[in-house]
């Protein structure tokens, strides 16, 4: 999980003293023109985004619902040059199956394709994520190490016999698995202030391939006595290289309010072992209020579109999709140095490729401290 990509809020101390001065009667000169350049540049319209980007593809998401990405807070960053340590806990139980725009029994996901079609039981993933930043007047830089839990069982398929997908069948390819280590590293750095806006930050960086891609499952197929290779995706590593880019706007809304903009892209830079993840595309929207100086409330709507995966180890035929969420949550200083973060993530639409398992909310409780 991404310690960083919401945690470049990075002048809140400066937002801070504006509201100040404004709600006590000074003059405070807003840069409107700066302010208006910046919006255009976060809210072009998606297509004509697509096409400055690199890699752009149809529209998908993960396969077998592994993709829901829970790096949504809005937490505020190091006020102060130096160094801010964070550890965050995310939990998601994909247990809903979906076609489409809506939810799909095992029985009417079992005869898709012929009684080919895989039926997914659940898949339980608890990330646990340290991150460390270090900040200066026109730049940050953000190491992020997730350690990944993951449970996983299918049903396998009907191997072309009707079945009621419920239980595994002779030759269906069924299995359980679980495991847990390091998923893979990502190396962030933030340029403060780009093009001249205040507010205004640019994030360019790399998700490293450290995560473990040889993980095998326990069968449960009645004629497969023996371990079966896991999902590429739900390994606890793609085995690729991404390139990852993020454009960060933040500004003040009044005495007691500031908002976000936040637009990311993240790309696998070429197929590793028959497989490349699906290039993502995030578009997220927030407002916080600071009112109370002890806790901080939060609101945002984000929005997530994937590409199909890749390669002759890549479920393609389910993957792909669109998923927006809500997200209210709330921060709390607990001393000069530390502060706490929690929020829960939840579908308001969802459109996805196939069959696909889906959580029905996701969880994230944070630490941070500046050192």
């Amino acid at each position: 999980m991404n310690f960083a990509d919401q945690f470049i809020n990075l002048h809140q101390s400066r937002f801070h003293a504006s509201y100040l001065q404004m709600c006590y009667g000074r003059f405070v000169k807003v840069q409107t023109v700066k302010i208006q350049t910046a919006l255009m540049i976060l809210m072009l319209p998606m297509p004509m985004l697509m096409l400055m980007l690199p890699g752009s593809q149809a529209l998908a998401t993960a396969s077998c619902g592994a993709c829901i990405d829970s790096r949504w807070e809005d937490q505020p960053a190091a006020v102060d040059n130096g160094w801010t340590f964070e550890f965050r806990f995310d939990y998601l139980n994909e247990n809903q199956l979906r076609s489409g725009s809506g939810t799909i029994s095992k029985l009417g996901a079992a005869a898709n394709l012929g009684y080919s079609q895989e039926v997914e039981q659940s898949t339980l993933s608890m990330y646990y994520t340290l991150g460390l930043r270090y900040d200066q007047d026109r730049f940050a830089l953000t190491w992020i190490v997730p350690v990944v839990s993951r449970g996983h069982t299918t049903n396998g398929n009907g191997g072309g016999n009707p079945w009621d997908g419920s239980s595994p069948t002779p030759g269906g390819g069924a299995y359980t698995s679980n495991a847990m280590g390091i998923g893979d590293l990502k190396l962030l750095g933030t340029l403060k202030n780009v093009f001249g806006l205040d507010h205004f930050n640019f994030t360019f960086g790399m998700k490293v391939a450290t995560g473990a891609t040889n993980q095998t499952g326990t069968s449960t197929d009645p004629t497969v006595v023996r371990d079966v290779p896991v999902d590429a995706r739900l390994q606890l590593g793609t085995g690729t290289t991404d390139l990852i880019y993020i454009l960060d706007y933040n500004e003040a809304l009044g005495c007691s309010w500031s908002g976000f903009t936040q637009l990311q892209f993240q790309s696998a830079i070429k197929e590793v072992n028959n497989f490349r993840p699906g290039d993502g595309y995030h578009f997220n929207l927030g407002v916080r209020y600071f009112a109370n100086e002890m806790v901080t409330p939060f609101l945002q709507l984000n929005t997530r579109w994937f590409n199909s995966d890749s390669g002759a180890a890549a479920n393609g035929g389910n993957t792909g999709g669109t998923h927006v969420y809500v997200t209210p949550g709330a921060n709390e200083k607990i001393t000069e140095t530390i502060s706490l973060y929690q929020m829960v993530q939840l579908p308001i639409y969802e459109y996805v490729n196939g069959v696909q398992l889906t959580p029905q909310y996701v969880v994230t409780v944070g630490y941070q401290q500046t050192l």
